[in-house]
């Protein structure tokens, strides 16, 4: 998808984002919303700590929940049961490495959570 597919026209009546978190591979797309007028971030990329962080912000030990979707976030609704990792890779790497499926809604919440606040919870 395009920035424009999924900014539209008039961000669908959002306000713009101050920045956008982008995965480190997509140098294009980072490009482009520079263009557009957003300040962009490289994400932190770590999978096996960005779950730790998502996993802390779902629980975080002390029985509170940090991560709250809201119900409108249908895509992200859909992919949580679906997001599993490989048992293969861990067995052999030790590494959470998630199945590459329907997961974009997923990372885009782990690559916002790992950089703006790994570095809070000591991971």
């Amino acid at each position: 998808q395009s920035l424009n597919e999924i900014w539209g026209v008039d961000g669908w009546g959002y306000p713009k984002p101050e920045f956008l978190y982008y995965d480190p591979s997509a140098v294009q797309f980072a490009a482009v919303a520079q263009n557009m007028g957003f300040a962009v971030w490289g994400a932190f990329n770590g999978v096996a700590e960005g779950i730790k962080v998502v996993r802390h912000f779902i629980h975080d030990g002390n029985g509170e929940r940090r991560l709250i979707v809201h119900p409108k976030c249908a895509n992200l609704i859909e992919q949580i049961p679906s997001y599993r990792t490989n048992e293969k890779v861990i067995m052999l790497s030790g590494d959470p490495k998630p199945i590459k499926e329907n997961d974009h809604c997923l990372d885009s919440i782990r690559y916002y959570l790992s950089t703006r606040f790994i570095h809070l919870i000591g991971i």
